[in-house]
């Protein structure tokens, strides 16, 4: 399956809310709550407005919405959040979206903090070159630097 991915428009809002409100995605978020639609819509907004954030949409080739991938800036680092939609879970896509956000981004160093419960998504970023830089009870970090391992 060939994966495209493109930076996110005001047309991708209701695909996105749909895919964050998913139990598995709130399960493996550091946020668990649910998202209110009305405060979703004001939050996309400002994220695909702001210099501080790339938020990507990955497709199939056949226009299939596969997930999202976001990269923030805060301060001093650049943390990157992705989630799949649970038709395409399962599929070992985790490594390649990383890897095409990854090289997409304008962002040299990022951040993924991802909660130890979820292994897959720690194994797929370890795979696509992120290195494990800290871990406590309920989180591993690790980071990402373009310069120190060149584009995936």
């Amino acid at each position: 399956m060939e994966l495209m991915i493109r930076r996110a428009t005001q047309d991708d809002c209701v695909k996105v809310f749909e895919l964050s409100n998913d139990p598995i995605v709130r399960e493996n978020a550091i946020n668990q709550e649910e998202i209110i639609f009305e405060e979703h819509v004001e939050w996309f907004r400002n994220k695909i407005t702001s210099p501080d954030c790339e938020f990507f949409i990955v497709e199939n080739d056949l226009g299939d919405f596969i997930g999202q991938v976001r990269f923030d800036k805060m301060a001093e680092d650049v943390f990157i959040s992705i989630s799949v939609s649970a038709d395409f879970k399962g599929k070992r896509l985790g490594t390649r979206i990383i890897n095409l956000a990854t090289e997409k981004t304008s962002f040299g160093c990022i951040v993924s903090k991802v909660k130890k419960s979820n292994i897959p998504s720690f194994k797929a970023f370890q795979k696509a070159g992120y290195v494990l830089f800290l871990e406590d009870e309920m989180l591993y970090t690790l980071n990402y630097s373009k310069e120190e391992y060149g584009n995936v």
